[in-house]
C-alpha cells in the first residue's frame, strides 16, 4: 500500500531514554505523552513543537508504569514495590507509598479517580483510595505473577492477567472473582477493556491478540497477526480499532467491525513493548526497546461509535500470519528527533524521607501484618501516654482546621485579586494541597496509635488478677 494521508502518519520521534520503554499513556489533554523505561525514570514529552520536556527521577529502580489521572492533575508511576504519585507540575512534588511485598507491575486511576488499582509480583491486585493512600481491598487467587490489572469504562469490573496462565475478571466492591479464562497456549501479557466495557482484549505470549465477551464469557475475536509474542494493545476510543505492539518490532492495525488486519507498521528496530491511544483517537504512540517513542497520527476513518460496536462487534477467527497485508515502513533517519531541551526533576519528598526517622507505616504494606514488638509496646504504655496522645491527636485536629480556614480565606483573596494570573493560582492550590495532607498525615499516625494502645490496655483490663 502506497503511504497516503489516509494512512497512519508518523509525526514525531522522541529520543530521550537509554533503557526499553516499558508503558505509554497520554494526558486527558493531549498535550503531553508520558513515558516509563528501564533507565530508572519517566519523560513527560511536550507534544508541542520546541518545547522542553520533563524527566521524573526518584528511585534507583526500573519504572515499569506510568499513567495519568483523570483529570490530569497527577501522574502515578510504579518503581520497585512502590507507587509515587505526583503533581503534574515542574516543582517535583510526590508522595510515596509502599502498596505491595513485590515488584508493582502496573497501577491505574479510576474513571473518577477515587481509586487507586495496583498489581504485582506479590501474585495480587489491590485497591487503594487515592487521595489518603489507604487500603480498600485486596483481590487474591492469582499463583503468579500479576503482569497488569485495569478498570472497566464503568468502573463496575476490573479485568488483570498474570504469569498463571489466567486472566481473571474481578468485581472492585466485593474483591470477589466473576470468572477465571484459564490459556493453555501461552501467556496473557496484557489486558486492556474495550471502550464499550462488553469485552476485553488481550496480547498473548503465542503471537496472537484476543477479544473476550464479558456478557456471556466466551472468546469474541482472535487475531494470529504476528509471528512473536504480542506486548500490548490498545483500542480506538471509537471501539472499532485496535493496535498491536509485537516482539516481531511491527504494529497491527485491526479492525474490529471487518475482523481482520488493515494496516501493518514498521518502523522499530526493536520488540514493541507498549502502545498508547489518545483520549480522542487521533493520536497513538508506540515505544520499544529500541529506546525510542513515535507519536502516529491515527487518519482512521471512524464509521461507527462506541455504541454501537456492542452491537455490531461480531465473532471472528483470523489467521493473518500467512496472509500478506499492506505495509508502511518509516526510515526514521529522515526525521526530526527530538531530544534536546530535556530538564530534570528530582522528587522533594526524596529528600524528605532521608532525614525523617519516623516510619510511614500505614502506608506500608507490611503494616496489615501485626508486629509483637509494637504491641509489647503498646501494653508497656500507661493512660497518661494515652491522654497525651488524645489531646495531641485533639491538637491537630483544632491546627488542621485553623489551617484549612486560613487557606480557604487566602485562597479566596488571592484568586480574586490575581486570577489573570495562572501560575499564581496553581502554586497557591499546590501549597494547600500539601499543606493539608501532612497534617493529615500526623493527624492518622497518632489515630492509629492512640487506636492501639487503648485495645491493649483493654485487653489487659479484662485479664484476670
Amino acid at each position: 500500500m502506497e503511504f497516503s494521508e489516509q494512512n497512519p502518519a508518523l509525526l514525531q520521534y522522541f529520543k530521550g531514554h537509554t533503557g526499553s520503554i516499558t508503558s505509554l499513556c497520554f494526558s486527558p489533554s493531549e498535550k503531553n505523552l508520558a513515558s516509563s523505561s528501564e533507565d530508572n525514570s519517566f519523560l513527560v514529552w511536550n507534544l508541542a513543537a520546541n518545547t522542553a520536556s520533563l524527566r521524573y527521577k526518584a528511585k534507583v529502580l526500573p519504572v515499569t508504569y506510568v499513567t495519568y489521572s483523570p483529570y490530569g492533575t497527577h501522574i502515578a508511576s510504579a518503581q520497585g514495590d512502590f507507587v509515587r504519585i505526583w503533581v503534574s507540575s515542574v516543582q517535583g512534588k510526590s508522595i510515596e507509598f509502599k502498596p505491595h511485598l513485590g515488584t508493582v507491575r502496573s497501577v491505574e486511576f479510576s474513571r473518577d479517580g477515587e481509586r487507586l488499582l495496583t498489581s504485582s509480583n506479590d501474585k495480587s491486585v489491590k485497591i487503594w483510595v487515592t487521595s489518603r493512600r489507604r487500603f480498600f481491598s485486596s483481590c487474591t487467587g492469582h499463583t503468579n505473577w500479576v503482569r497488569i490489572a485495569k478498570y472497566s469504562p464503568d468502573n463496575k469490573m476490573i479485568v488483570s492477567c498474570s504469569d498463571d496462565r489466567t486472566i481473571r475478571l474481578w468485581d472492585p466492591l466485593t474483591s470477589k472473582s466473576i470468572h477465571t479464562f484459564n490459556e493453555v497456549k501461552g501467556i496473557p501479557k496484557y489486558v486492556t477493556f474495550h471502550p464499550s466495557g462488553t469485552c476485553f482484549g488481550a496480547a498473548m505470549s503465542h503471537s496472537v491478540a484476543k477479544l473476550y465477551d464479558v456478557r456471556n464469557m466466551k472468546l469474541l475475536q482472535y487475531y494470529a497477526c504476528h509471528s512473536l509474542p504480542v506486548n500490548s494493545i490498545a483500542f480506538h476510543p471509537s471501539g472499532s480499532f485496535m493496535v498491536t505492539g509485537s516482539e516481531d518490532t511491527t504494529n497491527k492495525v485491526i479492525d474490529l467491525l471487518e475482523g481482520r488486519v488493515i494496516l501493518t507498521l514498521e518502523a522499530h528496530a526493536k520488540s514493541v513493548t507498549a502502545v498508547a491511544f489518545s483520549k480522542s483517537g487521533d493520536y497513538f504512540a508506540t515505544g520499544s526497546d529500541d529506546k525510542n517513542v513515535f507519536v502516529w497520527k491515527s487518519n482512521l476513518e471512524v464509521p461507527q461509535v462506541v455504541e454501537e460496536t456492542k452491537r455490531t462487534l461480531r465473532e471472528s477467527v483470523a489467521n493473518n500470519t500467512e496472509t500478506k497485508r499492506p505495509k508502511i515502513r518509516v526510515k526514521t533517519c529522515n526525521l526530526n528527533i527530538s531530544s534536546s531541551g530535556i530538564e530534570d526533576i528530582y522528587s522533594v519528598k526524596d529528600y524528605e524521607d532521608t532525614s525523617s526517622s519516623e516510619p510511614e507505616r500505614q502506608y506500608n504494606a507490611e503494616s496489615y501484618s501485626c508486629n509483637p514488638s509494637d504491641l509489647d509496646q503498646a501494653n508497656s504504655s500507661s493512660k497518661d501516654d494515652i491522654g497525651s496522645l488524645k489531646e495531641h491527636s485533639e491538637n491537630n485536629s483544632k491546627e488542621a482546621e485553623s489551617t484549612n480556614n486560613h487557606f480557604d480565606n487566602l485562597a479566596k483573596d488571592d484568586l480574586c485579586s490575581r486570577c489573570s494570573n495562572d501560575n499564581t493560582v496553581l502554586s497557591l492550590v499546590e501549597s494547600l494541597t500539601y499543606e493539608n495532607e501532612a497534617l493529615r498525615k500526623r493527624m492518622d499516625l497518632l489515630e492509629e496509635k492512640l487506636s492501639k494502645m487503648e485495645c491493649m490496655m483493654n485487653v489487659n483490663n479484662e485479664q484476670p488478677l
